[in-house]
């Protein structure tokens, strides 16, 4: 993963979006994608198989972990 890390005390990643392509149809389209992943997940509270929220607005994305689910 070619991602750029940013390290610093407020806790702030820098990522890139990537070209993601499907098939839509017979025809390819391409699509953003975000990859999340590492160890600082972790030590967030993050693990595999949990369910998060993904909260959506302009310019920003919030996950939250979502506590209330039976994962």
């Amino acid at each position: 993963m070619d991602n750029i890390k940013a390290h610093n005390s407020k806790g702030i990643r820098k990522l890139k979006v990537y070209p993601k392509f499907r098939m839509a149809g017979t025809l390819p389209k391409v699509v953003p994608e975000i990859r999340l992943c590492g160890k600082w997940l972790l030590r967030l509270g993050f693990k595999a198989g949990q369910t998060i929220i993904v909260q959506l607005e302009t310019n920003r994305i919030t996950i939250i972990l979502d506590e209330g689910s039976q994962d």
